[in-house]
């Protein structure tokens, strides 16, 4: 590891990585256009896209056609599915990734891209949730809603930040190719399988699923160019 002196940050000898001057900054101004963002889409959506309305009842429909349609091992495999975007079970991986690659690297430029991007989504969903007020969608649910508004996903916009940020730190390490292609695939694949379970459980309209994949994509985009950029 070196310094340089000129900008006072961690530059890798290896990979010549290092954190954006002023990240902090840059991040704060990202989370809060992507807020105006999701604010502004959630009123869209909630003016437009009316329940049996126009492109409302498209959104709709999608939710009572899986709904009149679910089978047995189905709503078991969602349910578990369901599980690994919890909070509690994001939560606790987060903690292991964060110390893990602490103790691995000795460095915090890795565990503190993976805390932030998990913590900024979860700030900006929450915020999103206070000023758009959507109502789940009108079909049996078959898990217990939380207090939010169905728009975003927050499971959606978690697994995304979550499984993402771990597709980026196991793509920039040593391990074998085949390894790495196959941990990455898996990671980019639970977002969309977390998406259509919240849908087909009936507790979101794909268009808040899709909202949750956009925060989510975001807000790990910026994080990964602006705190563990590379220029390999």
């Amino acid at each position: 590891m070196k310094t340089d002196t000129a900008t006072e940050i961690s530059v890798d000898e290896r990979t010549g990585d290092a954190p954006v001057p002023n990240a902090a900054a840059k991040l704060a101004g990202v989370a809060v256009a992507l807020f105006a963002l999701l604010y502004l889409v959630g009123v869209l959506v909630t003016r437009w896209l009316k329940p049996g309305r126009g492109l409302g009842s498209v959104d709709l429909a999608a939710d009572r056609d899986l709904a009149l349609h679910r089978t047995g091992w189905l709503v078991r495999a969602t349910y578990w599915v369901t599980q690994v975007a919890q909070t509690r079970t994001v939560a606790a991986i987060a903690v292991v990734v964060v110390i893990s690659l602490y103790v691995v690297y000795r460095r915090w430029q890795q565990p503190v891209f993976v805390a932030v991007t998990l913590a900024g989504e979860v700030a900006i969903f929450i915020l999103t949730t206070l000023v758009v007020h959507r109502h789940r969608p009108p079909v049996p649910e078959l898990d217990p809603a939380p207090p939010t508004s169905s728009f975003p996903s927050g499971h959606t916009a978690a697994s995304v930040a979550m499984y993402g940020a771990l597709a980026v730190v196991v793509w920039r390490t040593h391990w074998r190719q085949i390894v790495r292609v196959t941990l990455v695939t898996l990671f980019v694949l639970v977002p969309f399988a977390v998406g259509f379970s919240r849908v087909y459980r009936g507790m979101h309209y794909p268009t808040d699923v899709l909202a949750g994949m956009l925060l989510g994509t975001l807000w790990l985009t910026a994080t990964t160019k602006l705190l563990w950029p590379t220029r390999r």
